[in-house]
């Protein structure tokens, strides 16, 4: 990419984001995908951690899991995700702010479920069949929450705008990746535990549910349909059309 292509996409996400500001339910969502991605994503990161130095998992057991985990139990377990929340969602007519409401919450049972460890000394994510079943779980809610958010995301999307903040969007998930990691390594260096790690991992996914339990979708829309008007007005003046 050259120096004038790196300009222009600095400025074309630049202009994105002051735009979202004006979309006010639109950019309190893409506060809680921020957080919301980087807790889904960190939560396989300290998966596989946790199998090695917590439970006592060696690195050829560790490689063997990641493999199965990878290539099997995480996508076949969002594909089923998929299915199965689309159809209670079409079954019982619920709104897609509510199934990301009750994914999300499903989500939160991860780190909660490695917490426990704290209190019992034979369950909290502390055998190897505990940490399958969970990335099982993992697997079943990802698939789930990526559709309805992308759903929900696209709703508050002001008409003909779709493509720059799809590409916001993009950037607000995969700009969070890095931050879960960095969290718990750095509780690892610490010498904590990891296990320390799912509250940082909870505080990810509950803050952002909480968000989006706020966010006004009709609000949203009636934003998403002004901003485009006033857009479009903006263009007719500047062509003189």
């Amino acid at each position: 990419i050259g120096e004038t292509q790196l300009k222009f996409l600095f400025s074309t996400v630049s202009h994105t984001i002051i735009q979202s500001r004006r979309l006010s339910e639109t950019f309190k969502f893409l506060i809680a995908w921020f957080l919301l991605s980087d807790g889904v994503n960190t939560v396989f990161y300290i998966a596989l951690f946790f199998a090695k130095k917590e439970i006592g998992m060696n690195n050829t057991e560790v490689r063997i899991r990641t493999l199965i985990t990878a290539a099997l139990i995480i996508p076949v377990g969002a594909i089923v995700g998929v299915y199965a929340f689309n159809g209670l969602q079409r079954l019982f007519h619920i709104s897609t702010k509510t199934m990301i409401l009750i994914v999300g919450a499903g989500y939160c049972l991860l780190p909660i479920w490695g917490l426990v460890g704290f209190l019992t000394e034979d369950f909290g994510l502390k055998s190897k069949a505990e940490i399958y079943a969970a990335s099982a779980l993992d697997g079943l809610l990802l698939g789930a929450v990526q559709s309805f958010c992308r759903v929900l995301f696209s709703e508050l999307l002001p008409a003909g705008h779709e493509n720059e903040f799809f590409a916001l969007y993009e950037i607000t998930d995969k700009g969070s990746s890095w931050l879960g990691p960095l969290i718990v390594g750095g509780i690892n260096s610490a010498g904590h535990t990891l296990r320390v790690g799912f509250w940082w991992v909870f505080a990810t996914l509950v803050v952002p549910v909480v968000l989006i339990a706020f966010v006004n979708v009709e609000k949203g829309k009636r934003e998403a349909l002004q901003f485009s008007v006033a857009e479009r007005k903006k263009r007719q003046v500047k062509w003189g059309k």
